[in-house]
């Protein structure tokens, strides 16, 4: 008995459309053009701090709109104190821009933010800005700006405040060097050779 090509092309669909997509894949995927996604983990943190201000004159009008010099400080207190990190935006390195007195940047840029302890709870930002960008600076934005939770996420890239490498692990082989002391006399020690 002769069935109809309609028939033959139901039974046949089925393989034909595994085999279609097979060819597809095998030749998407060695060409480059079909890539599966590969997920991938940051090699550390970016240790930039963003920042965004409004800059008016006396009568509350905004900035004009240019790149002018600023000069971003940190302190440990609200006032006085000696900066633990200094970064100075101007002619040399960048302007900052503002826009209808908005300026943003992301403090680090220009100076990478070193020494300044992030596992303390007491930092300030100072802003000097210099309008007429002739390094004189003459205006220091007052109060200082306390700083909130953000830039302390550079202390989780630390354990109070020293680096993983400091530690011994727990969950595989680990090597001492120099002495270590328990004082618990609770404590036991497994040592094995």
């Amino acid at each position: 008995m002769i069935r109809p090509a309609h028939q033959y092309w139901h039974t046949l669909r089925r393989p034909l459309i595994a085999v279609v997509l097979a060819v597809l894949l095998v030749g998407l995927v060695p060409s480059g053009v079909w890539k599966p996604a590969v997920a991938q983990a940051a090699a550390g943190i970016n240790k930039q701090i963003p920042y965004q201000g409004k800059v008016t004159d006396s009568s509350g009008q905004a900035m004009s709109d240019g790149n002018y010099n600023m000069r971003f400080k940190i302190f440990a207190a609200e006032s006085g104190g000696s900066a633990l990190w200094t970064e100075t935006w101007d002619s040399g390195t960048a302007r900052v821009t503002m826009t209808g007195g908005l300026f943003s940047v992301y403090l680090g840029t220009q100076t990478a933010i070193t020494g300044v302890d992030f596992n303390s709870d007491s930092l300030w930002l100072q802003i000097e800005f210099d309008p007429g960008n002739d390094d004189t600076y003459e205006e220091t934005f007052s109060p200082r700006r306390r700083f909130g939770s953000v830039p302390y996420a550079f202390n989780a890239d630390q354990v109070d405040g020293l680096e993983a490498a400091s530690f011994l692990r727990a969950d595989s082989d680990d090597t001492a060097t120099g002495s270590i002391t328990f004082s618990n006399a609770d404590i036991g020690v497994n040592v094995q050779g």
